[in-house]
């Protein structure tokens, strides 16, 4: 089984700005590297994967403009 989701992967000058922002220490906070940054859009759970693989490998979609505002939340708390 597989943990399923569909995500966006922000643009280079997105991501830019974000690893600008200061990042707090915390014994409990494993920071991820930035190819690995994402905005999860829906989350599936556990799936068998080629089901998953044949169920997403035909859809087609229009591509979707996202803004990105001021805010910055983490962990549940908004900073």
């Amino acid at each position: 089984m597989a943990r399923l989701f569909v995500a966006a992967y922000p643009p280079a000058e997105v991501v830019e700005n974000l690893m600008a922002l200061e990042r707090h220490a915390s014994p409990n906070v494993r920071w991820v590297p930035p190819e690995q940054w994402h905005v999860t859009l829906q989350f599936f759970g556990a799936v068998d994967e080629g089901l998953a693989v044949d169920a997403f490998g035909n859809i087609r979609s229009a591509p979707t403009v996202a803004k990105l505002g001021a805010r910055v939340g983490r962990l549940g708390a908004t900073q």
